[in-house]
């Protein structure tokens, strides 16, 4: 996008998953109005919204805007930001979509974000990078920063950031408490979401070593181990 703003093109983007935060990216952007014409319609990520039907509506919302800077002959270059991820829940007609970006005019470069990009979207594409993150710090607990990769950060990201938990509670021992909440903690890691559980500790003659020498729970190291490195409560 740089590049198409320093030939003094005029680019459109589409945020179809992102809410209403502030990220370095668009206030930079912002600086460009009469070249840039950003639009966030995204209600946020879907697990955040668990409304398939608000969803399904934002990203309708999203797709009619695309198309409307589709049709702008004074656009050269569209972002679609996270379209994949749309089109991974189904919130938007596959079909529809790929025929319609096949169908741009040739002058028109659009470029689609997100990941799981469905296959008949990948054959009409001429061009596609997989990004993977070999090591990132979201895994260590480092929360979003300004000027990072995962830059999300603002007064407004923080206030909206909040942690939200889940409790699990029995009236048995050897249920399978601690099991089905390690599997919900691995899934939530694997999202990208921060995970920190906590289980009261109750060593008694069943205790686990930790890497760094310390002693932990056997039930709270396996919930631990799918998210962070155990270690030791001091």
């Amino acid at each position: 996008m740089l590049r198409a703003l320093g030939h003094d093109w005029k680019v459109g983007v589409v945020q179809f998953g992102k809410g209403a935060w502030q990220s370095g990216e668009r206030k930079a952007l912002e600086r460009f109005p009469d070249l840039v014409s950003w639009h966030t319609l995204g209600e946020g990520f879907t697990w955040e919204t668990q409304d398939r039907a608000r969803d399904v509506a934002a990203a309708a919302r999203a797709w009619d805007k695309a198309k409307e800077l589709m049709a702008d002959p004074a656009i050269r270059m569209i972002v679609l930001d996270e379209l994949n991820i749309a089109l991974r829940y189904e919130h938007l007609p596959l079909d529809e979509v790929v025929a319609t970006l096949s169908a741009r005019r040739p002058d028109l470069h659009i470029i689609v974000t997100g990941r799981n990009a469905k296959p008949e979207l990948i054959a009409a594409a001429d061009l596609v990078t997989e990004m993977q993150a070999t090591k990132h710090h979201f895994a260590a607990g480092v929360k979003a920063q300004p000027a990072s990769s995962s830059d999300m950060a603002s007064s407004d990201m923080a206030s909206s950031n909040m942690a939200r938990a889940l409790m699990f509670q029995g009236t048995g021992s050897d249920v399978g408490k601690s099991l089905l909440v390690a599997g919900l903690c691995r899934a939530y890691a694997r999202r990208g979401l921060r995970v920190l559980p906590f289980k009261p500790q109750n060593m008694s003659n069943n205790a686990a070593v930790t890497p760094d020498g310390g002693e932990i729970g056997r039930a709270q190291a396996l919930q631990a181990a799918p998210v962070s490195r155990p270690r030791a409560l001091t």
